[in-house]
């Protein structure tokens, strides 16, 4: 991206990069986007948002071959009450979402 190349330090930047690889499917490089956005702005809530997103999708492919819950709760933890049921949400199709 030739806009981050002339102003490094914008973590907005990043984030917009972030989104875009989350839509192509690109969790790992999602993931490091957000995070450097972060590094730059860590108040920046859409920054959090879309590493949170693309983690979640980097768990569900973890999870295709076995059963979603076990393997949630295998890699959250005590979280995974709070995360499965937003991970379920976040990957349904929007007009299915019920939350």
């Amino acid at each position: 991206m030739q806009a981050i190349a002339n102003d490094p330090g914008n973590a907005e930047l990043y984030a917009a990069r972030a989104q875009t690889r989350l839509k192509l499917e690109n969790y790992l490089d999602a993931i490091e986007d957000a995070s450097k956005a972060l590094d730059l702005n860590p108040r920046l809530a859409k920054a959090h948002q879309r590493k949170g997103c693309a983690a979640a999708h980097r768990v569900a492919a973890r999870c295709a071959a076995a059963s979603e819950r076990p393997a949630v709760q295998k890699h959250c933890g005590s979280h995974s009450d709070v995360l499965f049921p937003a991970f379920v949400w976040s990957v349904q199709p929007r007009g299915n979402r019920s939350i």
